[in-house]
C-alpha cells in the first residue's frame, strides 16, 4: 500500500488538501490486518476493481453522477479522495511486475512526490496549491480564483517534515531524489 504521506500529497496536488482524516479512517484496520488484508475492510472500491472500475474508466459516469448529485461540496471532495485512495492503491500494487522492479517504482514515486514537497514554488506554479501562503487555486464560474485555505500550511509542514525524516534514514530514497531531482525541475519548468 502506499504509504499515508503519499496519498495525502497527492491529495495536496489534486484536491489543495491533504485529507489525513479520510486516509487515517480507511487504513485504520491495517494495524490489526498488515498489507493487502486490510483492504478488506473500508477500501469498497479497491474491492470493485474490474466489477464497478476498471484502469481504463476509473471513475464511471454514474459514480460522477453521484458525487456531481451531493449536496455538500466538502462531502462530496471527500467521497473522491476515498475513491482516489483505493485508486492508488490498487496502482501501488503494481500486479505482474516482479519485486525488485515493483520496489524500485514504488521507490521511483516515492521520490517524485517528496521532491514536490521539497519545492514548495512548484506545488505553486504546477499544483495550485500556495503551501506558503495557505490558499488553493480553483476554477469558480469559469474564473481562476485564490481561495484562502489556511490549514494548507500546516498539512504541509507536517508532510514537509515526514520526507526530511525519511530523506535521513532511506538511503534508497535520498539516492532517488538526487538522481532524478534536478530531472524532474527541468521537466515541470
Amino acid at each position: 500500500m502506499a504509504n499515508g504521506w503519499v496519498h495525502e500529497t497527492l491529495d495536496l496536488i489534486v484536491y489543495g488538501r491533504s485529507y489525513r482524516h479520510v486516509h487515517k479512517a480507511k487504513d485504520a484496520p491495517a494495524s490489526k490486518m498488515p498489507g493487502r488484508r486490510h483492504r478488506s475492510v473500508n477500501h469498497g472500491w479497491y474491492q470493485g476493481f474490474d466489477v464497478l472500475w476498471s484502469f481504463s474508466d476509473p471513475f464511471p459516469s454514474w459514480f460522477k453522477c453521484i458525487v456531481g448529485s451531493t449536496d455538500e461540496p466538502e462531502r462530496a471532495e471527500e467521497l473522491m479522495v476515498s475513491h482516489s485512495h483505493d485508486y492508488l492503491d490498487r496502482v501501488w500494487d503494481l500486479d505482474g511486475q516482479a519485486k525488485p522492479e515493483r520496489d524500485m517504482t514504488r521507490k521511483y514515486w516515492e521520490s517524485f512526490f517528496a521532491w514536490l514537497l521539497l519545492n514548495p514554488e512548484t506545488l505553486k506554479e504546477w499544483a495550485g496549491v500556495d503551501v506558503v501562503e495557505g490558499a488553493i487555486q480553483r476554477e469558480v464560474d469559469g474564473q481562476i480564483i485564490w481561495e484562502e485555505a489556511s490549514d494548507v500550511r500546516g498539512d504541509y509542514r507536517r508532510l514537509r517534515n515526514m520526507v526530511q525524516f525519511l530523506l535521513r534514514k532511506d538511503r534508497q530514497l535520498r539516492e532517488m531524489l538526487a538522481k532524478y531531482g534536478e530531472a524532474a525541475s527541468a521537466d515541470l519548468n
